[in-house]
């Protein structure tokens, strides 16, 4: 099951938009979706984990391990860990004119500088948290 958050543009249709950010559930071993031309990312959010499988890789994905970037026309089979729905934020966007970075941030107290790009897309994951920008 998936829930988009934003899309680029706002009107585009699921098959033609620029960029996307969204959050999915899903449980037992499962083929991932064709995106031809999409450059993904995901982090495990949820659950005990994620075993991503394809002729590419093998590999084992929990909340603590970095983002999972891969291309959208990679043929994947994810399986999830233990008895747990696993629950995953993920970033799409258009190989062909846009580009994105994925990185999961543990922020201290004092807080953190992070250079931005065009657009910054913040998923807290838990606790909360406070953004300025500029100075």
């Amino acid at each position: 099951e998936s829930r988009l958050i934003l899309r680029s543009p706002q009107d585009s249709q699921p098959d033609d938009f620029d960029w996307q950010g969204g959050t999915a559930t899903m449980s037992g071993t499962l083929p991932f979706s064709d995106y031809p031309g999409i450059d993904r990312s995901l982090c495990v959010i949820g659950g005990q984990g994620l075993r991503v499988q394809s002729q590419l890789r093998d590999l084992v994905l929990t909340k603590e391990s970095g983002p999972f970037h891969f291309q959208g026309e990679e043929t994947i089979v994810g399986t999830t860990l233990g008895q747990d729905v696993m629950q995953d934020f993920n970033i799409l966007s258009r190989r062909d004119g846009f580009s994105h970075q994925t990185r999961r941030v543990s922020v201290p107290s004092e807080g953190v500088a992070h250079p931005l790009g065009d657009v910054c897309i913040i998923y807290v994951q838990a606790g909360r948290v406070s953004v300025t920008l500029g100075s």
